[in-house]
């Protein structure tokens, strides 16, 4: 077979090579998706995780139920969907790693470097909630289960239903309900309380200590649990997309199943529809969508659970076939993400609105408990063919416009309400908070540092510096020779070579 850097230009040569590729991986140097529903896998179950199971039902909630759904998805399209194309075309075109893929902008290599420092801080972060899941897992195998009383484990907060007295004249009465005896709302006093799961988290799985300034022994159930999860995510990866191809039949499938079982048996749970009501039902508040909270939420989830500038969607896109429909891809993985965030959300709320029923009480109170965009848009185009004016004019509008403002007001309005992070009630102490903003800077810092590194190596006046950096490098184009077309042909990379020497004459 021939190397795809040894292709000649004489069309025979081409054609062999066409019939070659073919019979394998298209991409014989860094290998391609065994098949397209490998890739779809891939992509759904990196972008479908803990974000659509716990963290968009508490935000529907929060902000008006399925009032919430419109500026999710509407969010979806104006801002969702470009930046999930953009990220994946790039990929896809150059078919390079997420630093040699900024040669389309020298100058934002650093780029790179940060987006694969998020990447190994996520996956510590990922790995510990594997790690988590595992030893659930294992308790989950003994009957009763453990956290379904309080044990010897729990303290004497510890209860398994509501603890309330009635207030008679400054009498309190425990068992005034078992005595059929009326008690006014006004004079009932609720004792604070602990229920056995959350004692069991506390106490058992984690031996939680008085806050961050103490660090405690190791926790040796979770440290082996720990490595269990790090050897399957290293067996799962070991021989690259082609063992991860194979895995995600599994790992990407099964979240789905799961959630349907909890559906399932959520429905047919007593008050289960009083909790589908709080999410999506008669008691949605659409005057929620006059707050601005509400869109940056929906704007925030939406990137969240997308996991766009990650690096990840950009590197599983990158070992595509070159013609692969990307827009397609784009369409179906983003809608079926926001889609399994709704149907989480029903599963979800429908347990909740039984336990409100178990329990007594509304269900709110258990609830509480660089690239050029037209240059980037024809590389698309040679990719997947051409698409007309209204495909260019959305992807500029969305590119130049929607999602920068989107992206910006979400940052300011991060950084104006900040407040120091805690843990349920302990405050984190002041060191705690600056060892996140320095993981923070770490990440970050090497997006300025590169670009000052390549400024003071590059030639020129400061002006023509920039220009330089701030366009394509003769890097830039398809992996493979046949893809190049005229665009990227010998004759135009030697034209911008012959460019970038002028500019540093200049």
């Amino acid at each position: 077979m021939l190397n795809a850097s040894d292709i000649s230009k004489d069309p025979a040569s081409l054609v062999d090579q066409e019939s070659q590729v073919v019979e394998g991986d298209e991409n014989p140097e860094r290998g391609n998706w065994t098949n397209k529903a490998e890739y779809l896998l891939s992509m759904i179950g990196y972008a479908i995780g803990l974000g659509n199971i716990w963290r968009f039902p508490y935000l529907a909630y929060k902000n008006g139920g399925g009032a919430f759904l419109i500026p999710y998805f509407l969010t979806l399209l104006l801002s969702g969907i470009p930046l999930f194309l953009m990220e994946a075309a790039i990929g896809q075109f150059c078919s390079q790693s997420l630093i040699k893929v900024w040669s389309a902008v020298p100058i934002l290599q650093g780029v790179g470097i940060s987006m694969l420092v998020v990447k190994v801080l996520v996956a510590f972060y990922y790995n510990v909630i594997i790690a988590y899941g595992l030893y659930y897992l294992f308790a989950s195998f003994q009957f009763p289960l453990p956290w379904s009383s309080c044990s010897s484990w729990a303290d004497s907060k510890c209860s398994v239903t509501t603890i309330e007295y009635c207030n008679v004249s400054g009498v309190l009465l425990a068992n005034w309900t078992q005595e059929n005896t009326t008690c006014p709302s006004s004079n009932i006093i609720t004792v604070p309380f602990q229920r056995p799961s959350e004692q069991y988290w506390d106490n058992v799985v984690l031996q939680r200590s008085s806050g961050l300034d103490e660090t405690g022994p190791i926790v040796w159930h979770l440290a082996l649990c720990l490595l269990l999860s790090s050897i399957v995510v290293a067996a799962s990866i070991i021989k690259g997309i082609k063992s991860s191809g194979k895995v995600v039949y599994f790992t990407a499938t099964f979240p789905f199943l799961a959630i349907l079982i909890l559906l399932i048996r959520g429905v047919t749970l007593e008050g289960a529809g009083d909790g589908i009501k709080f999410f999506i039902g008669s008691q949605s508040n659409l005057t929620k969508l006059m707050e601005g909270q509400v869109w940056k939420d929906a704007a925030s989830q939406t990137f969240f659970s997308l996991s766009v500038s990650m690096g990840g969607v950009l590197t599983l896109a990158s070992y595509n076939n070159f013609h692969n429909n990307i827009l397609l891809d784009t369409v179906l993985v983003t809608f079926i993400n926001h889609g399994t965030s709704v149907f989480a959300g029903i599963a979800v709320f429908s347990i909740l609105g039984h336990m409100a029923y178990i329990s007594g009480k509304p269900v709110e109170t258990v609830v509480k408990e660089g690239i050029g965009s037209n240059h980037l848009i024809e590389d698309i185009e040679m990719m997947i063919g051409k698409k007309g004016f209204y495909f260019r004019l959305w992807c500029i509008v969305s590119w130049y416009f929607v999602s920068p403002c989107i992206v910006l007001v979400i940052l300011v309005w991060s950084l104006v309400t900040f407040a120091p992070p805690t843990y349920g009630n302990i405050q984190y102490p002041i060191w705690g908070t600056v060892l996140g903003w320095c993981m923070i800077v770490f990440v970050i810092i090497w997006i300025p540092v590169v670009a000052a590194y390549k400024l003071l190596k590059a030639n020129g006046s400061l002006w023509m510096r920039l220009k330089l950096l701030c366009s394509p490098s003769e890097d830039w184009h398809p992996y493979l020779d046949i893809h190049r077309g005229e665009r990227y042909s010998e004759e135009q990379c030697r034209h911008r070579i012959a460019l970038s020497k002028n500019y540093e004459q200049m």
